[in-house]
């Protein structure tokens, strides 16, 4: 057999020194990990479920749409990616005492919205409401500021559907009658702002119905 031949070691030794010196292992961090993402996780739609699977939460968002593939979320106990609180959109679903547990364990707040907007329930430890902002609603409520407010978020909200349609859903004639609907609704909301709650409901109900609609139409064929 052909004899293989070897490198003299002073030959290897500077290469294999370099290489280890460049290399240095990095500093050890002590104590917990930073989270990696703290967002609110929010849920809508029909069939949501919560609840314990062997120590993990387990997360299923409702259907809005159909065809609509199944999003699963699954958390463990002093998970990086936890979220800061959980926000459960009208809808409907079921939950288990065992997540109640869970949840103000790991001090994660549950809060459901109504399909009003108004804040039904808030579970959970700690302060799943900033006493400032709550505090601020509560005095622009009593000075009579509170209608502009609504207003502003209703304008964000027609802006963001506006953009929304225009980058995710396909083009189709139930879009452009949608995104053209709410330009209207912008535009009456900008130029002439409703005097009372019930009107500016009026606009926002207008705008959804439009929204939705484009929504479900969007794999229907076109005449």
């Amino acid at each position: 057999m052909r004899e293989i031949e070897r490198i003299p070691n002073e030959e290897v030794w500077p290469e294999r020194c370099a290489y280890w010196l460049a290399s240095r292992p990095k500093k050890r961090r002590y104590g917990p990990l930073p989270r990696q993402s703290h967002e609110p996780l929010i849920l809508t739609g029909h069939g949501m479920s919560l609840r314990v699977d062997h120590g993990a939460l387990v997360v299923r968002n409702g259907f809005t749409h159909y065809p609509q593939r199944a999003e699963e979320h699954r958390y463990f106990r002093g998970d990086r990616h936890l979220p800061s609180r959980i926000i459960v959109i009208d809808g409907s679903g079921t939950l288990s005492f065992d997540v109640l547990s869970w949840l103000s364990e790991q001090h994660v707040p549950l809060i459901r919205i109504d399909w009003r907007g108004a804040v039904a329930t808030v579970l959970g430890t700690g302060n799943a409401l900033d006493p400032d902002r709550v505090a601020a609603q509560l005095e622009a409520r009593r000075n009579g500021r509170a209608l502009p407010f609504a207003v502003s978020l209703i304008g964000h909200k027609i802006r963001n559907s506006i953009e929304t349609l225009t980058a995710a859903v396909p083009h189709s004639h139930a879009r452009d009658f949608a995104t053209e609907k709410l330009h209207l609704e912008l535009t009456q909301l900008d130029k002439h702002s409703p005097p009372t709650l019930r009107g500016l409901l009026g606009i926002e109900g207008r705008s959804a119905f439009a929204y939705f609609n484009a929504c479900i139409c969007r794999r229907l064929p076109q005449a």
